[in-house]
This record gives structure tokens, sequence and C-alpha cells, in this order.
């Protein structure tokens, strides 16, 4: 904002206010110390425009343009007023919405928690790695385990199912026996498949290139959301929710639950597929072929609520007459931790799910604007 000059006569001032008004250019007015009225610019880009215009005025302040400008500008102020209530009516905080007075039922966002919790409690809530942390899971890895038994023996009789199927399983459910068990072989497995893979020809192996979307392929098409599900510990699930409370409700809020549950479910299965290839990849281009015998796992809600956030950061400056708004400190933290994650300070984190929902969640916000960029060129 800069000043452009003076004026000493009050209708002056404002009839010449009016014409910036009536022209585009937002001004203010204020009286000074000497008793005139100094003439401000809000938009530096309009200084130079301003300026010129403020000495033909001078010139003649009694024009008759000038006086019909009052009454445009009256109009102008009566419809901007009009717009203003309608973009307060229409802003939504996405990190306060919910303190408003009158907030819109969410049921869906609410539901989402809740399967979230049930699956977090159904598991008991423990950590599935394999890493000494967290309480050892062992119903889990006995599912693993079998999964893996399965897996070996789909592929044909080699060498290394008939070692392993030629071992008892235990009858019992304890967790002590399973879990020393199950630890015992999955270490083996990988073993005896090194050693496999060494002295045999890798033709051997050719029929795994199946193996990616095995269980997709047998119609278990719910492994491609379910896993949005699944938490592996108190913090993994507590710091979800808690985004998805906030960020899920500032969409449905806005949209509808049909629109959010359209929306979860197309960034689900981008942010799951993306982990999983993400796996697959890394874990195929090993000597073994690693990723053919042992299943991948990977779960949590944190792909959908990067997707959330990534459409709000984007219609927050993008498309503003959504009315949603995305605080800086929250667009600070939440790409920090985005890019924190990468350092591998905290473990296992779903880094692919976290970038493609991210990319999804922008990717659908900004297609609107893209298509109306292609109408107008039309």
């Amino acid at each position: 904002m800069r000043q452009i000059g003076t004026l000493q006569n009050p209708t002056h001032a404002k009839n010449f206010q009016d014409y910036l008004l009536v022209n585009g250019i937002d001004s203010q007015v204020e009286l000074d110390k000497n008793n005139h009225y100094a003439i401000w610019i809000l938009n530096d880009d309009q200084i130079e425009d301003a300026t010129k215009k403020l000495e033909n005025f001078n010139q003649n302040k009694t024009a008759q343009k000038y006086i019909k400008s009052s009454q445009n500008a009256s109009k102008r102020r009566k419809t901007a007023q009009i717009k203003q209530k309608q973009r307060e009516n229409n802003y939504i905080d996405a990190r306060t919405q919910l303190n408003s007075n009158k907030p819109k039922p969410t049921p869906l966002t609410a539901i989402l928690i809740a399967l979230s919790i049930l699956f977090f409690v159904a598991m008991k809530g423990y950590d599935t790695s394999r890493d000494g942390q967290g309480d050892y899971n062992f119903k889990t890895d006995k599912l693993l385990y079998q999964s893996l038994l399965r897996t070996v023996e789909l592929e044909g009789p080699t060498q290394v199912t008939d070692q392993i199927l030629s071992k008892p399983m235990p009858t019992t459910d304890d967790k002590e026996t399973w879990q020393i068990y199950i630890q015992a072989e999955l270490t083996n497995i990988e073993l005896e498949m090194e050693k496999l893979v060494l002295a045999t020809d890798q033709a051997l192996f050719d029929d795994y290139s199946q193996i990616p979307f095995y269980d997709i392929k047998q119609g278990q098409a719910w492994r491609l959301i379910t896993p949005i599900f699944i938490h592996y510990g108190i913090i993994h699930i507590l710091f979800n929710m808690l985004w998805l409370k906030d960020l899920g409700k500032t969409l449905e809020y806005k949209f509808g639950s049909f629109w959010l549950l359209g929306f979860i479910i197309a960034t689900a299965l981008i942010s799951n597929t993306a982990q999983y290839l993400t796996h697959f990849i890394q874990i195929s281009t090993t000597q073994i072929n690693y990723w053919a015998v042992v299943p991948i796992r990977f779960g949590g809600m944190s792909g959908v609520v990067y997707a959330l956030f990534g459409y709000c950061m984007i219609a927050s400056k993008y498309r503003r007459n959504l009315g949603i708004h995305v605080p800086q400190q929250l667009t600070f933290f939440m790409l920090g931790w985005l890019f924190l994650c990468l350092t591998g300070a905290f473990g296992n984190i779903a880094n692919a799910a976290h970038f493609a929902g991210i990319i999804s969640g922008g990717i659908i916000a900004y297609i609107p604007l893209f298509w109306q960029k292609l109408q107008s060129k039309k």
C-alpha cells in the first residue's frame, strides 16, 4: 500500500475514490495531520495508473465522469458486500471447522474411524514386525507362515517345498510355541531359498511372474482397499485418526458422504497399489525373488490422509471459491513429516503410499481447473 497524493476537499476525495473503484483500483482515504485527505492505493501494481488518474482529476475535479462514478461505486460496494458474506458462509478451515456451532453431520468419517478402531482392537494392536519392537502378534505371523506354505505349494513341488511340508506344524494355539516355531521357520525358508537359487538354474523361478496380485486375481478384490484399516500401534492409529477426523470431515462437510466415499476408494486403491508395487520392485530385484515367497505386509490410513491433505492444499491455493483453508503451519507439518519419514528414522514407513496419496489428492482437486482451461481454448 502506498500514498499517491492528497486532496483538500472531502467531496473531491470521495468522488476520486469512487472513480478509482469503478476502474478496478482499490484505495483508502485517510485524514492526515494537515487535515488533508491522503489517497492510498492498496495494490502496488496499480500505483502508476492511479497516479496518472489523480493528475487528470486535479485538472478538472468537477468533470461529469467523476460525479457519475459515485453512483456506480455504490452499486459495486453493495455487490462486494454480498460476495464477502458468501465467502464467509463458504469458508471452511481444514483445522478448525469442527468448532462450528452448527456442524453438518459427517457419518462416513465417523464410520471410517470406527472401522479402523475395530480392526485395531481385533488385531489387539500388536506390532507385527519382526524387529523385536512391540508385542509379538503370533496369530498374524501364524497366518503369514501358513500363507507362505500355500504359496510355495502352489508353485509345485521343489526341494524347499518337500523340506518344509515334511516338518510337523504345532497343533497347539500356545502363543510361545508358535512364536518360536514361526520365527525359526521364516528364517529357515529364506536361507533354503538362497541355497536353492545358487544351486539351480534361475529358470526354476520363471513361473513366479504370476505371483503379484495373485489373491486379487482369485477374486479377493477387497485387499486393494482393506489395508487402510490396519494399524500396527497406538501412535500409528492415533496419528491417522486425528487427521482423518479433521480433513475427512472438512471434505465430507463440503461435498457430502457419497463424494467422500468415492474419493476414499479411489485414493486407497492408488496409495495401496503404489506401496505394494514398491515392495515388489524392491524385493524382486534381489537374488532370490524374495517377493515370490514371503507375503508383503503393510497397512494404515496415512495414504488416504495425505490424499485428503493434498486435495485441501491444492483447493486452498487454486480453488478459493470452495472456501477451503489450510493453515500454513499445517502445510509445513504435513510436508515436513512426509520427507522426514524418508530418512528411515521412524522405522518402516509406507512412503510410497504417502506420496501416491498426496499426488493423487492434489490431481483430483486440480482436475476441474484443468477441464475449464481446456474448455476455454475451444
